[in-house]
């Protein structure tokens, strides 16, 4: 399933259904890395909301251009 950031509110809804997410993913994480939260500030909203969810979802998080720096 995916769920784009504009539509955050669909994780409570998810997580009152018990329906198992295994993993949650975000993009473009090396702008988050380097720019700070700044850049998707829903990003840090969404971190109580995934522990909503049941069981324990992976956070993947994925760049196409992630810097050396930002790598670790």
């Amino acid at each position: 399933m995916y769920i784009a950031r504009s539509s955050q509110a669909v994780l409570p809804l998810l997580a009152a259904t018990g329906i198992h997410v295994r993993a949650v993913a975000f993009d473009e994480a090396h702008l988050v890395m380097e720019w700070g939260s700044g850049f998707r500030p829903l990003y840090p909203l969404l971190a109580p909301l995934i522990d909503l969810l049941p069981g324990t979802p992976q956070r993947l998080l994925f760049s196409a251009t992630i810097t050396p720096g930002a790598r670790h």
